[in-house]
């Protein structure tokens, strides 16, 4: 069965990014010929979490932060492939594209290599928080690649809550936090190191580079 590839590209009437989503169909129209693949576009703005399911290939075009904003709706499963839209090699204003390993130079040669499995794949891990409520119900966040922000959904009231991380074989552990919005007061262990990727409650993301 021909693989079922999803692009999902950045819009914001910007001319380097029409000529980056351009060059992106010119090439994905000749695999459509020669090999009889199945793409589908969709904005950024407009893509829901059903467009990613089945799909044998995801690739986001634009820059870190396209990714990072619909990361939370692929599963752990479908393969990502990200192509800097706007690269900052190109225009000092452009994009750094941490998680882009891509760009329209080299997307023809980079896709073929996704798609024919001889790419290198690096599993991303992602932040997922498990809320207990005052009223015993536990809640499940979306898995985040970036961070979570955890408030109150009226924005003028203060949030109290306490943080807990329990002790695995990896880490050690991390001290019970309280904290109010007009007061913050946190405390941790001295060892404790985290990173935006960072967390001992995780879900892989899969991405695709060269």
């Amino acid at each position: 069965m021909p693989p079922d590839v999803l692009v999902v590209y950045k819009k914001n009437f910007e001319e380097v990014h029409d000529k980056a989503l351009a060059a992106v169909r010119d090439t994905l129209d000749e695999l459509v010929s020669d090999r009889g693949i199945t793409i589908s576009y969709k904005a950024r703005e407009t893509v829901s979490r059903e467009d990613f399911v089945g799909r044998d290939l995801v690739i986001i075009l634009g820059g870190d932060g396209t990714l990072t904003s619909i990361a939370h709706s692929i599963d752990s499963e479908t393969p990502v492939m990200g192509v800097n839209s706007h690269p900052q090699d190109d225009d000092e204003d452009g994009s750094y594209g941490f998680y882009m390993g891509s760009d329209t130079k080299h997307f023809a040669e980079d896709v073929r290599s996704a798609l024919d499995g001889s790419g290198i794949v690096n599993v991303l891990p992602r932040l997922q928080a498990e809320i207990v409520t005052t009223s015993g119900k536990t809640v499940l966040s979306d898995p985040a690649l970036n961070d979570l922000i955890i408030a109150n959904t009226h924005q003028y009231q203060p949030s109290i809550y306490r943080l807990e991380r329990r002790a695995d074989s990896d880490h050690e552990d991390m001290t019970l936090t309280s904290v109010r919005r007009d007061v913050c007061s946190q405390r941790f262990s001295d060892k404790v190191r985290g990173s935006a990727m960072w967390s001992t409650s995780r879900e892989p993301l899969s991405r695709w580079t060269r």
